[in-house]
């Protein structure tokens, strides 16, 4: 399937806009891979944060195609990124570039400007409204497709078997943690094993507020944030690569969705991977609840009471378009449980224009009027800390309501909190048997959890699983222990 790489560039007022132009361009997604094979990928400065240099690189080196919204003046860094492309378009090629300028009566010195920089531009339309812009850049950008070549692939052989790039950006962060705990061992006298706890942010929140577990990145347990799907590839990642037989790093995963075989065996098969030993997955018995943080408005003061809404009204909400919807990345556990929550005949948020935020998004990539997507457990800080000024008292800027989603019998919805790690078969330093291994950093980190009182800790004394667990994915609560003699 052939992409068509599309940057939106404009002022940070024209938030409301490019979130129009982000739905237009989804919808018109859709009907264009089924009828052409043509995708569109759409991407702004919502999609990168504060970070111009990202922009500048996907102008630079993958936009086939630069969309700039103009309204009554263009500011130095959406200048900055015209030129970019415009210079990048001489040198390379592409992208081509469109410009949309909204008509104004006064021909002020902004708009004389304007018009002096894009005089030779080819494609340069005014828009009156903002049905107006959507009616032309529709209209633009169906024809920039017609006019792109779609090439047949062509037959090849059976493919090999290729180590995704996913892998090898987590076999990156592994090198990097590696080489940090090797400088860190010349001053521990006892080598001991190192924990390296991968998840998202809620998860993390979630054994901190619930179970007394503080990650904050130090050498042991040594936390790295990433997204569920990047979590359990390190597991698969113990399988692939071998281990150093003086130091070794026990990676564990936390999670806010279910894994399953697949999720492992992306580059080994079942049988190759229980090889080298077996998955044991805990799931916590306390949940976290899904919460919606919505800006204050009367269009939500019917929620104010309650402060819970049904999964219809929030689809309701969401489908009107007039939100800047923000969620968690597409491969993260709370993503991921939306996506399968917020889906009708007339909607799914998976095909909607949303925008991305983190735990620690600044106040200015908040845009109003936003919903934020995300759990009791995981929000952007920035919603309570984000203080200004009016009248000489402080403030909070944003006012929202906390609103925690409800099925129709009036039971919250909320997520549940997967652990994952490894029962090994073979292990550095230790003969190989017919009983699984657990490692004394992985004893060590269970025993640390506070309020889990469904977990005999004090069955892996012995750090010994029986092989008869023969799954790949072991449930904890299920597993036939073997102490040594």
């Amino acid at each position: 399937m052939k992409t068509i790489n599309i940057f939106i560039a404009g002022a940070k007022e024209l938030a409301p806009q490019r979130t129009k132009l982000k739905a237009l361009l989804s919808d018109l997604n859709h009907r264009l891979q089924r009828s052409s094979g043509i995708r569109l990928s759409v991407a702004s400065y919502e999609t990168y944060g504060n970070d111009q240099n990202d922009y500048d690189a996907f102008i630079a080196n993958e936009a086939d195609l630069l969309m700039l919204i103009l309204q009554d003046r263009i500011g130095q860094k959406t200048e900055d990124e015209y030129l970019l492309a415009h210079k990048t378009k001489q040198e390379k090629g592409k992208p081509e570039t469109v410009v949309f300028l909204q008509h104004i009566e006064e021909d002020t010195h902004e708009i004389a400007y304007i018009n002096g920089l894009l005089k030779k531009e080819k494609y340069y339309y005014t828009y009156v409204n903002d049905e107006e812009l959507l009616m032309k850049a529709k209209d633009y950008v169906e024809a920039f497709v017609a006019a792109t070549p779609v090439t047949p692939p062509e037959p090849q052989s059976a493919p090999k078997r290729k180590l995704p790039v996913k892998y090898i950006l987590i076999g990156l962060i592994v090198a990097l943690v590696a080489a940090v705990a090797c400088i860190g061992a010349f001053y521990y006298e006892n080598q001991k094993s190192t924990l390296m706890v991968l998840g998202g942010g809620s998860a993390k929140n979630y054994l901190q507020q619930y179970h007394g577990v503080t990650l904050d990145g130090s050498t042991n347990p040594m936390y790295v944030h990433v997204p569920s799907e990047s979590a359990w590839i390190l597991l698969t990642e113990e399988v692939i690569t071998p281990q150093s037989e003086k130091i070794k790093y026990i990676p564990v995963c936390i999670s806010a969705s279910k894994a399953q075989k697949k999720d492992f065996l992306d580059v080994v098969t079942e049988a190759e991977f229980m090889e080298k030993g077996h998955i044991v997955e805990y799931k916590f018995q306390k949940r976290d609840t899904l919460v919606v943080y919505v800006e204050d408005s009367k269009e939500v003061d019917r929620f104010r009471t309650s402060n819970k809404i049904s999964v219809d009204e929030l689809m309701e909400l969401l489908k009107q378009k007039t939100y800047n919807i923000y969620t968690t990345s597409p491969t993260s556990g709370t993503r991921r449980v939306y996506d399968s929550l917020l889906v009708a005949p007339d909607y799914a948020l998976k095909d909607d224009s949303t925008l991305q935020y983190s735990e620690n998004s600044d106040a200015e990539h908040i845009q109003s009027p936003y919903i934020m997507l995300g759990s009791k457990c995981y929000k952007a800080l920035v919603l309570d800390e984000a203080k200004q000024k009016e009248g000489g008292v402080e403030k909070n800027r944003f006012n929202y309501l906390e609103l925690q989603i409800y099925d129709e019998n009036t039971a919250c919805f909320a997520k549940d909190i997967y652990l994952y790690f490894m029962a090994y078969k073979e292990f550095p330093n230790r003969t190989s048997g017919t009983d699984l291994y657990v490692p004394d950093a992985t004893i060590d980190f269970l025993k640390s959890l506070e309020n889990v009182n469904n977990i005999d800790i004090d069955l892996l004394e012995g750090n010994t699983i029986d092989k008869a667990n023969n799954s790949l994915i072991i449930e904890l609560e299920n597993i036939v222990y073997r102490k040594p003699n």
